[in-house]
């Protein structure tokens, strides 16, 4: 049984949505020891925290062990993290969406998806052309 551990990226995680839903939860995967998987090994979520103020990334950071944060998106979708979260304005999400697949990373993300129908459904087929995994 060996801990394999997966990068997530949370984009928004000082917002409403970021802290108590989905960094919440994921740090409660964590706090369990990770998901149970097939092979008796454990996936275990390592967050990065992204936003837009250091200091209240900070303070969120360490008020949850340490947490990696950083301001830049573009950072964070250079490195090795697997998975995209989005928590941010939906307006913009479009453009965040199609950075994240360029970089490679599964795609998880608030409702609604986009604007509108087409750009939502536009996402959807870029990632699945990429072989990636996304939901909403």
């Amino acid at each position: 049984m060996a801990d394999r551990r997966i990068g997530v990226i949370i984009n928004g995680a000082t917002g409403r949505m970021g802290t108590t839903q989905h960094m919440a939860n994921l740090l409660a995967i964590a706090a369990e020891g990770g998901l149970p998987l097939g092979n008796g090994d454990r996936l275990v979520p390592d967050l990065l925290l992204v936003g837009r103020t250091t200091g209240r990334l900070a303070t969120l950071a360490a008020a949850h062990g340490n947490l990696r944060y950083t301001t830049s998106l573009d950072e964070a979708l250079a490195g090795p993290d697997h998975i995209y979260m989005d928590c941010t304005h939906t307006a913009d999400r479009p453009t965040r969406v199609r950075q994240a697949i360029a970089a490679g990373k599964h795609i998880h993300i608030e409702k609604p998806t986009a604007p509108t129908v087409e750009e939502a459904m536009e996402l959807a087929r870029l990632a699945d052309r990429a072989g990636l995994k996304h939901g909403v």
